[in-house]
């Protein structure tokens, strides 16, 4: 069962209420695969909790599961209403909700038109600013056989851009650095996921999860062929597009 296998979150410390917001049922090699969304409010974040919980569930994962699991305490989500309020006001209601261990008090949200994401434009104008300096070189080089380009700053511009994208669909400005759950918000929240999907499945091998495992890599490490330079940068005009 899902709660089984959620036992390493269900077990925190500091767990508090847990919302199932999503599922995406997919057929793959002719099995059903079930992808899990899950809000877990939290009293004390623990970026070190986290990745145990994290490591916990995958090892017990069957292959057809998969969980994307965003973490809030109240005071956050209380502090950042302007930033955050379409999103998690829809998320966080009883249909929703599939564990409690007590009482809590409730968020006090505001009006719902006063949250436009009036600031996004300082968003995109880091996302520029990344752009520029690390990777605007790059893209434009057509004559090298073969570009190299570092981890880190791709990481940075990647995880960017899908913040931005996030805030201006769902009006959800998350402080999370973890590509791989941006990602997987990202298909969740844009209609055309499953073409974002499709268009990362071209490339030979897996960005998200080399991004993730080198995101502090600051040498340039990952080598590209010009081909597949282009996929690259394709994948990332069309995020920028949503």
């Amino acid at each position: 069962s899902i709660k089984k296998v959620l036992r390493p979150l269900l077990q925190m410390t500091h767990l508090e209420e847990v919302y199932l917001f999503h599922e995406i049922t997919s057929f793959q090699a002719d099995f059903r695969h079930h992808h899990y969304y899950l809000l877990a409010l939290v009293s004390k974040e623990s970026a070190k909790e986290v990745r145990r919980v994290f490591q916990k569930i995958n090892e017990a994962l069957p292959p057809n599961l998969k969980f994307t699991i965003i973490y809030h305490t109240r005071f956050w989500i209380q502090e950042n209403l302007y930033q955050s309020q379409y999103f998690l006001k829809t998320l966080m209601n009883n249909d929703h909700k599939i564990y409690t261990n007590d009482f809590h008090p409730k968020i006090h949200w505001g009006r719902d038109d006063d949250y436009r994401c009036d600031d996004s434009f300082i968003y995109h104008r880091r996302a520029k600013n990344i752009y520029e300096r690390h990777l605007k070189r790059i893209e434009r080089d057509e004559k090298s056989t073969m570009v190299f380009i570092i981890p880190c700053d791709l990481n940075e511009y990647f995880v960017q851009i899908l913040i931005n994208s996030l805030y201006d669909t769902l009006g959800y400005l998350p402080e999370i650095n973890d590509v791989e759950v941006l990602w997987n918000l990202s298909l969740y929240a844009h209609p055309v996921g499953t073409q974002l999907e499709e268009h990362l499945q071209k490339l030979s091998f897996d960005l998200i999860g080399y991004m993730s495992k080198n995101q502090k890599e600051k040498l340039p490490a990952l080598h590209l062929h010009q081909d597949e330079k282009k996929l690259l940068f394709d994948l990332i005009k069309r995020i920028k597009n949503i």
